[in-house]
């Protein structure tokens, strides 16, 4: 076929879509890092926490959100550990409470080793010292 061939042939429609055949469209997966954090609930709402506490299936929003965006993980936050700016996991044995995000705490406890796989300090019997 020649040029002229080619841009003298009638684009068949349908409706207002054109046809296209589903082995000629790819996903295009945005370059975004997704994080779903998953928080324990706190039982009782206090009467500023109103919208806290919805119940959201992670796993189901991880499938929707993995077909857009390039990198999407899910953290499940307990309420027995914690992490420390990204490099110590501190293990406790009862459970925290009335602990903040980006709140300055002081920690006691007990060095079991360094997780390689994850690149983090890991340290049990933690107590915070008021």
């Amino acid at each position: 076929m020649i040029i002229k061939d080619i841009t003298e042939q009638k684009v068949k429609k349908t409706g207002v879509v054109l046809p296209f055949e589903k082995n000629n469209i790819f996903q295009i997966k945005i370059n975004k890092t997704i994080e779903i954090v998953v928080v324990p609930n706190p039982g009782e709402k206090n009467a500023h926490q109103d919208n806290v506490g919805i119940i959201l299936e992670e796993n189901k929003i991880l499938k929707i959100l993995s077909k857009r965006y390039a990198d999407v993980s899910i953290t499940e936050i307990n309420t027995k550990n914690i992490i420390l700016d990204d490099k110590v996991q501190c293990s406790f044995d009862s459970e925290l409470k009335n602990l903040n995000l980006n709140e300055t705490i002081t920690v006691k406890n007990r060095c079991i080793g360094f997780d390689e796989l994850f690149e983090v300090v890991k340290m049990d019997q933690s107590s915070i010292i008021k």
